[in-house]
């Protein structure tokens, strides 16, 4: 089966400032735009908040900026969004297993409409982020464990499109 692959933030900057930095893994990112451009999602909420949470020379944000029309663009307004949103929230908002400043934190950052957005438009999520029982952080791999939403790991992806350096 051919998936798409929503990412999340987490993933461009960890594959920037740590795993393939873009001065010694040039080849990286230009696989991502090669391999990927079909399969390669980008989320309005993950677009915003690498621009406006990145140095004003940060190379991500130039990488993203120089690329994001590589990619198909979805928005977080669509409706199906919304409306799986509203049902993601309301879960977690009655849920017991968090704490009010994690869900508030969740709300917060692109997490949430990420979710809702791979639950509505049937993509996988790629993350970093691993699965915890802590009451402190609501954890996109919980949440997609608790709506049957499809997610893997960086590693898993890039063997996924293929890429070799």
């Amino acid at each position: 089966m051919e998936y798409k692959y929503l990412i999340d933030t987490n993933v461009l900057i960890t594959a920037h400032r740590q795993t393939y930095p873009m001065d010694i893994f040039p080849s990286f990112w230009e696989q991502l735009v090669e391999k990927g451009t079909s399969k390669i999602i980008f989320l309005d909420k993950v677009y915003d908040e690498i621009i406006n949470n990145s140095g004003e020379s940060d190379a991500l944000k130039t990488w993203v900026s120089d690329n994001k029309n590589n990619f198909e663009n979805i928005v977080s307004s669509d409706k199906d969004i919304i409306s799986v949103y509203s049902e993601i929230a309301n879960e977690i908002q009655k849920s017991e297993r968090y704490k009010d400043p994690a869900k508030h934190e969740y709300f917060d950052v692109a997490d949430s409409w990420i979710c809702a957005a791979a639950k509505a438009k049937d993509l996988v999520i790629v993350t970093n982020e691993v699965s915890s029982n802590a009451q402190n952080r609501v954890k996109i791999p919980d949440v997609c464990e608790k709506f049957n939403i499809k997610y893997i790991n960086s590693i898993k992806f890039i063997r996924e499109l293929g890429m070799r350096f």
